[in-house]
């Protein structure tokens, strides 16, 4: 069976009234969640999907 490279997932979360991302390496957009909600069922805000062949350090 054929399994996918895991994608980048940034998981937004708050913390000391800031907004912090920390990336995860999922095979996709609800496995980010479901990781999210475990590891911070508190602070999690939201999922972003990471292109990391497109930074803002590329440009």
């Amino acid at each position: 069976m054929f399994r996918a490279m895991p994608s980048a997932y940034a998981l937004i979360l708050e913390q000391d009234k800031a907004l912090i991302t920390q990336t995860v390496l999922v095979g996709d957009a609800q496995e980010a969640w479901r990781l999210g909600r475990k590891l911070y069922p508190d602070p999690l805000r939201g999922v972003v999907y990471r292109d990391v062949k497109h930074t803002s350090s590329d440009m």
